[in-house]
């Protein structure tokens, strides 16, 4: 429910945005500055409802300079460069470029140690830059360099930024200063996530955007009455509410799943945009943009499977593990079986699983003690 969630906001955003493009409001920079300070706002709002407050944990200086600042400036830089983008590519060849994305977070990935290199899934991811090598050469005599290599730059950073993330998703939050960064099983939350980020990448983008665009954007709200003034805000307003919801979603998914099962997911929905942009923007699409993006998602479909296999191996691997004689381990069954008995020797706290046919005891952390039954009917 989630991924459709997310899928239908991401076009929607995506295509309303285009659409004041064209028609109202071609200021890229200023709309991601308006889009990210609204969704820092509805953050902040949000982290004081009581039912969210508690959700709110402080932020540790190491996971500001080593996580939020980066993914801050990263997301000014990529959602920047993709508006620029925008404005120069159609919608359908710029969403093509966006497929590049799982190559860069895979690449990312290996760096930061969260993903494992595989041949299988290089082939993959493989044939989905073929796919967008492809596509590009049916722009012809359309294709833009700059808005090329400005698109392909911001999937680059949008890669690692979901790298980044991830990371970040995987911390704890810190409760006391600034050594418990790892301390807590309970992983940073979405809306917490939200509430550092969005501010910050509202603040690393808006001297670019007063440097590049203030001026123009002045003169444009002078030179236009009211009624058209507040069509531009009021869209970019719900837009932005969109874009909270979507940051939302997309942290709880990266949490949830993995910064590169990501990746490929938003490649899978970018054929909702493709023939958006055909019917509302008459984008031209060629054989060359058809065989390749189909070239995409074919490489998609054999990574998500081998993904899938790679999972359910990992499963039957783990319940072999862990299952002896009919006795799981991975964890206290609802009703305590017959023979349970509390660990006394190493940790009081850990139980164990007794399977008295065997004569065999197995703690939770998995080892596996024989016991000796005496004349007196204990066991030690």
């Amino acid at each position: 429910m989630i991924v459709l969630i997310w899928y239908g906001l991401s076009n929607s955003i995506i295509l309303t945005t285009k659409w004041l493009y064209n028609n109202y409001f071609s200021y890229p920079l200023t709309v991601t500055l308006y889009y990210n300070g609204v969704a820092s706002i509805l953050a902040a709002a949000l982290s004081y409802h009581p039912k969210f407050r508690s959700t709110i944990q402080p932020l540790s200086r190491a996971q500001f300079f080593s996580y939020v600042l980066p993914i801050g400036v990263m997301t000014a830089l990529e959602i920047g460069a993709s508006n620029v983008a925008l404005r120069i590519l159609s919608v359908s060849f710029g969403t093509i470029l966006k497929g590049m994305g799982p190559i860069f977070t895979f690449l990312w990935g290996l760096v930061f140690g969260l993903e494992t290199f595989s041949w299988r899934i290089s082939i993959c991811l493989f044939a989905i830059a073929f796919g967008i090598v492809i596509a590009s050469l049916g722009e012809g005599h359309e294709f833009e360099l700059l808005g090329f290599c400005l698109q392909l730059f911001s999937t680059c950073l949008g890669g690692l930024r979901w790298a980044t993330t991830h990371r970040l998703l995987l911390q704890a939050p810190a409760s006391e200063g600034d050594n418990n960064t790892n301390s807590h099983t309970e992983h940073m939350s979405a809306l917490n996530a939200t509430v550092y980020t969005a501010p910050t990448t509202t603040l690393s983008i808006l001297p670019v955007a007063l440097i590049l665009e203030g001026a123009q954007v002045v003169q444009h709200e002078l030179a236009y009455g009211v009624k058209e003034a507040l069509i531009v805000w009021t869209t970019m307003t719900v837009i932005a509410s969109w874009v909270f919801c979507l940051i939302m979603s997309e942290y709880w998914l990266v949490g949830a799943t993995s910064s590169l099962a990501l990746s490929v997911a938003a490649v899978f929905k970018e054929l909702l945009t493709i023939g958006a942009g055909i019917l509302l923007f008459s984008d031209h699409v060629d054989l060359l943009n058809v065989t390749g993006f189909s070239i995409c998602q074919v490489g998609i479909l054999s990574y998500v499977y081998l993904r899938y296999d790679s999972s359910v191996a990992y499963e039957a691997v783990e319940l072999e593990t862990h299952h002896g004689n009919g006795t799981t381990t991975t964890g206290a069954p609802p009703e305590m079986p017959p023979g349970h008995v509390p660990q006394e020797e190493d940790d009081p706290s850990e139980e164990c699983f007794v399977d008295e046919t065997d004569n065999i005891e197995m703690s939770q952390s998995g080892r596996v003690r024989h016991r000796v039954k005496h004349e007196d009917g204990h066991y030690t």
